[in-house]
């Protein structure tokens, strides 16, 4: 994920999505996913997705 905001930044290193520690580990892709199929992920509001 990149982080471009503070915010953005602090909640990677909470849930650590970022963490090399992980490699392998699914229960992101997984949990992102479900998050697409509900229809939070992305935000609407999300500066990427207008790129």
């Amino acid at each position: 994920m990149v982080r471009l905001t503070p915010m953005g930044r602090a909640t990677c290193d909470r849930l650590d999505v970022n963490d090399d520690r992980y490699q392998g580990e699914r229960s992101i892709t997984e949990a992102r996913s479900l998050w697409v199929e509900a229809g939070w992920h992305p935000p609407g509001d999300d500066p990427r997705q207008s790129e």
